[in-house]
């Protein structure tokens, strides 16, 4: 079986927030033809939050050598 963890040497590790914020326009209102002015969010906290609300993440894993979530 594949590491679930891939590590690729000379790469940094970034840890990102576990809760991003959420974004401050329900989705189905800007569906809707709403739209409004969100500043992005930079770095580790933009990406968090992309991924977040964009992939539907439901579960994690740990890495049992390090701990990491």
């Amino acid at each position: 079986m594949p590491n679930p963890f891939p590590h690729y040497e000379g790469t940094p590790v970034v840890d990102l927030p576990a809760d991003p914020p959420a974004p401050e326009m329900p989705a189905l209102e800007v569906l809707g033809g709403g739209f409004g002015f969100t500043p992005a969010r930079e770095g580790a906290t933009l990406l968090s939050q992309l991924l977040f609300y964009s992939a539907a993440i439901s579960a994690s894993k740990r890495v049992s050598s390090t701990g990491y979530r």
